[in-house]
């Protein structure tokens, strides 16, 4: 009757590693991608390349509930009903920073 417990203790422990060794990936990094706007709509993107316009409908209109104010998700949503051509990131736009030189270093020690 000894061997019985262990056996089963045994059991348990195979299986706890076969599950563990099965999850590869991270549970955070998985719980939480369906309700980042951007990964949706770059999921979108992609389906719409692969010729799945209908899972590109869906996951763009997903994002568009999650963020409305999501100009990039709007602007493909639109495009997307209109036939057009859909835009993975947002157009960066150039910043007066950017044209500037860069500001001199202060000096080590106060000049007098």
């Amino acid at each position: 009757m000894t061997r019985i417990p262990t056996l089963r203790i045994r059991l348990a422990m195979a299986c706890l590693t076969l599950l563990q060794a099965g999850c590869s990936t991270p549970q955070s990094t998985v719980a939480h991608e369906h309700y980042d706007p951007a990964y949706l709509n770059a999921e979108a993107v992609d389906a719409l390349a692969t010729g799945d316009r209908g899972t590109a409908l869906i996951l763009l209109e997903r994002a568009a509930l999650l963020a409305p104010a999501e100009a990039l998700v709007t602007e493909n949503l639109a495009a997307l009903k209109a036939g057009g051509v859909l835009r993975k990131k947002a157009a960066t736009t150039a910043h007066a920073s950017d044209t500037l030189p860069p500001a001199p270093e202060p000096a080590l020690w106060p000049m007098q």
